[in-house]
Order: C-alpha cells, then structure tokens, then sequence
C-alpha cells in the first residue's frame, strides 16, 4: 500500500505488526503499534491514527503460538490498514490505522543567484490532505516575516531587497493532515557589488543547420558572474531570457519553428554588463521521417487527471501548429492518420484522420468525452475515452500504425519521471501521480509561440488557477 508491505511477524512471544518498503533497513515493527503481552489489554496506537472499536469475540484459534497476544490477518479499504488485535482474557478489538501518505511536492524551490538590493522568491508547488501550512527555513533555521522577508509561511516566500547576509540554502516544511514533507534546500547566492567592468572575449556565430540537428552558442567575457542567453523570435522586437540557458554555451536541438530567432548572451556581474553581438539561426527542413523540428506541431497543453466526479478521467490534450502554414495530415505507410498516443503500453488514444487541417498557429484539442470526463467549457475537435494512466506520458507519431512508432515518426512527446523515456523528451516532468485538481501542464510561451527545446522540464510549467497548491 502506497509502496510499504505491511505485514505480520512472531518474535517468539507475540505476533505484531510489521512494515517494509523492501529494504533491510526500512524493515521495522510499526512504531504505533504495541502489543500488551501480559494479557492486561490491547494494543495502543498514536492519537488520530488508530480507534479500538468494539470487541467482536475471540478468534477461534491463535496464530505462531505461545500465550500472550497477537494481530490478526488486515485488510486495506482506501487508504485505512483495518485489523483485529487479540489479547489473552480480552479479546479481539478492530481497529483502523490511516496510512495517507504525507504531502507530495510538486515542484521544489529552485537556487537563484542574484545582486545586493534586488527581490528574490521561492516558491514550492505540493499537493495534500486537508489543511495545508508551510514553514520556510534558512540554512534549516525557521525564518518569520519582517523586514525585506515575507511568506514565511506561504507557499512562496519572497525577499524584496536581498543583501550579501540572506545567502544561504532555503527550504520548506510543508504539513498536511497526514504528516510532514520537507523540500530540497535551494541556495540563494547574492553576489557583491563588483568595480571590474565585463569584456566580452568571445562571441558567439551564427549558425544555418537542419531541423533536428544541434544548434550550439558560444561566448566568453572576463569579470562575469551571471550569464543569460535571450532570443527575439517571430521577427519581433521583445527579447526573452532562454530558460536555464545561465552557462558559456547555448546548445539545442533545432526546430524549424525556430528558423529566423536571434540570439544574444547577456554577460554581467553586480556592476556592470555586456551583451554579446547578435547572431541568427537559420533552420531548413530535413528529408527522411517526420518529428516536430520538421512539421512544427507540439503538445501544447495538457492534464491526465483534472477535479471532476471521475478526476482521472478528467483530460485533455491540445495540440498546437507552432509555423505560419497551414498543416495537412499525411501518411507515407498508407495508415488512416497521425496516432495520438500514451505511453508505457502505446495505446492508441485517437487517430487524427488524413486530410485534417491544423491550421497556422492553430490549436487541435482532443478530449477524453467519457461520462465524468472532460469538464472544461471549450469544446474539443476531436474526443477519446480511454483513461491514459497517471504519469504515462503522450506522443503524437506521423503515423497510425503502431508497428511503426519510433524515433523517425514521433512527431512530439511529453512525459513525466516514471514513463517510458521514449514517451518523453530530455528530461522528463516531475510525477503528480493521483493528485486531482484544476491545473494542467503548459508550454511557456516566446512571442506567442510556444517554447520547444525537446526538454520537457524546461518546456513546461505547472499551471493552477487555483493557486499554487494543489489538493
């Protein structure tokens, strides 16, 4: 249950309650659960976790033999262990023991580097039961709200004017109605002022590549201590930062939606910066199998468990035509369309007809249309109803034949950390597993086009509209 073994075990004077994650060290006796050997009475168990219910009689024979007092077989219902303790002139009692698991963190707090007087925030996304508080640490000591620090006791806490003193290693205990979860430490580094101006040594060249292959940046400056690559997208005149694009080299695999970006790397410490020059990628099509970098379609939005009466049936996928054309799907091996499909088994959720049109920077959304299922207002192009199991991943593949999914006909995937790699893309996105509620998975966006570097962590981001916690 819920990845423990639970079991019984005589010791050669009692037979009592066990548990085991498969492991010697995590083999132990459950710690709220004493037997009374000396027939005085039952077991006790931790406040909240365990009721003795009325005594049902006594069983009509013991188990592992001796005197004294023993647990009988359990059962589970939801996530309650239920099981009998009989005691010699007693009895046998019921009793319940609440096995929900502690809360789940989502997404943990990410270091940041930052200079003096600037705001800094840490946020933690984590799932429950009931009610939900938080406690924000510094180097493992409880912070509290004053000064430029506030949140402590939120999901986020935030430091509006950080100084060289708030460097350190951040965390958060989260605690719920089954227990205690603590975050990994991110680490704040505020860097001080520094008097060297940045030189730019290095710059970087522009680069003409097929779609599929590398794309790789490189530049370097004395006196730098902050790197941020950035790219202007779409022929426009906003610049964004690349995500965790922070080292001396930009690398990615090209897509064609990405034909015609500029690029920059932004070198600085906390007195002064430099940009690097500005140089252009150009991306043409490649020959042989279809993939996203060719066609420009990518999973744009997606949930496998939502808040409906039937949470996991609760789903749905949008596709999105990331190129200024019009997509027709085709096939070359004669199949009936572009499989959508989940991961582990490769079941075919649906199939995208052939001379579908997925129109320039249009959406395709598919919904699971099961009773209970799909709860949101806007109607899906297409609909499905098998449940696609939690954590599975999803593959869109330029062909209807499941003999024929591989690396040349995967048209885009995403997937999370318990799914077959194939159904995923660089490194995968943290499992939700069973935790319902109104969020979903989203491509950031650049200039209005989703982002596609074939790393699922950094392509996507958690979105909640009702807020960072998600019960």
């Amino acid at each position: 249950m819920n990845g423990v073994l639970y079991f019984t075990a005589y010791d050669g004077t009692n037979n009592e309650l066990w548990k085991s994650d498969g492991t010697a060290a995590g083999t132990v006796k459950f710690p709220g659960v004493v037997i009374d050997t000396g027939g005085g009475g039952a077991e006790s168990l931790p406040a909240g976790k365990g009721k003795p219910r009325k005594s049902v009689g006594r069983p009509p024979a013991k188990t592992g033999g001796g005197g004294g007092a023993f647990v009988s077989p359990f059962a589970v219902i939801g996530d309650a262990l239920f099981f009998s303790s009989f005691a010699e002139g007693v009895g046998s009692e019921l009793f319940s023991l609440d096995l929900t698991p502690p809360p789940a963190i989502v997404q943990q707090p990410i270091d940041r580097a930052i200079c003096p007087a600037s705001a800094v925030n840490f946020t933690v996304i984590a799932g429950g039961t009931g009610t939900i508080t938080y406690q924000w640490k510094k180097d493992g000591v409880n912070l509290s709200d004053g000064g430029t620090i506030s949140g402590t006791t939120t999901a986020g806490l935030t430091i509006t004017s950080a100084a060289v003193s708030d460097s350190g290693l951040y965390s958060v205990v989260i605690t719920d109605d089954n227990g205690v979860t603590t975050s990994d430490a991110a680490q704040l580094l505020v860097t001080p002022t520094s008097a060297q101006a940045v030189i730019i040594t290095s710059q970087p060249t522009a680069q003409t590549v097929t779609a599929g292959q590398g794309v790789s940046f490189t530049a370097a400056a004395d006196n730098a201590t902050v790197i941020q690559w950035q790219v202007r997208s779409g022929g426009g005149n906003f610049w964004t930062n690349v995500s965790g694009a922070t080292s001396a080299s930009l690398t990615f695999p090209a897509a064609l939606s990405q034909n015609g970006n500029v690029y920059r790397g932004r070198f600085g410490n906390c007195g002064s910066g430099a940009y690097t020059n500005e140089v252009a990628l150009t991306v043409t099509g490649g020959g042989g199998g279809s993939n996203a970098n060719t066609l420009g379609l990518v999973i744009r939005e997606l949930r496998l468990r939502g808040n409906s009466l039937q949470p996991e049936l609760d789903e749905y996928i949008e596709l999105f035509n990331t190129t200024s054309n019009n997509i027709t799907v085709t096939t070359t091996d004669g199949s009936a369309g572009w499989a959508v499909a989940a991961g582990n088994t490769s079941t075919i959720l649906f199939t995208i007809p052939n001379n579908t049109v997925i129109p320039a920077k249009g959406h395709y959304l598919l919904v699971n249309n099961s009773t209970n299922g799909y709860s949101l207002g806007t109607p899906g192009d297409a609909t499905y109803t098998t449940d696609i199991v939690d954590d599975s991943g999803v593959a869109v593949f330029n062909t209807s034949n499941s003999a024929n999914f591989n690396a040349t006909t995967i048209i885009d995937a995403v997937g999370w950390q318990s799914s077959d790699p194939f159904f995923s893309e660089g490194i995968a996105l943290p499992n939700l597993g069973t935790t319902n509620g109104e969020y979903a998975w989203v491509r950031q966006m650049q200039n209005g086009i989703p982002v596609d570097t074939n790393n699922n962590a950094s392509d996507f981001m958690l979105v909640s509209p009702a807020g960072v916690t998600i019960n």
